[in-house]
């Protein structure tokens, strides 16, 4: 299974700029910045994986692939972030009762 993470972040001030970081195996491979830095109305948003419209008579995009695990976080993750994700668990941090300061859960 191939890991492609990618990371969108506001940079300058005002509108900002975008910049993507593109990383595969959690190698950067790419990156760029354009354009000013959107901001979407909570809750009207959408995250789209392939191309971000179909055919003239609709249908799917080009992705063809079988995507495993899918995730969007509340920040940015630098490579060594990056790096520690595995398939199929979630990081959590302890709160409450819970017995341990770091654990990784499984999700399915």
């Amino acid at each position: 299974m191939a890991q492609l993470a990618i990371s969108y972040k506001k940079i300058g001030g005002g509108e900002g700029t975008a910049h993507v970081v593109i990383y595969h195996n959690g190698v950067k491979i790419g990156d760029y910045k354009k354009g000013i830095f959107p901001v979407f109305a909570k809750d009207d948003a959408e995250a789209i994986l392939g191309k971000r419209h179909g055919g003239v008579n609709g249908g799917p995009g080009d992705l063809d692939a079988k995507i495993e695990d899918a995730r969007i976080y509340a920040k940015v993750l630098d490579q060594d972030e990056i790096k520690s994700l595995r398939p199929d668990t979630l990081d959590i941090e302890a709160a409450g009762k819970l017995a341990t300061a770091r654990a990784a859960i499984k999700i399915r």
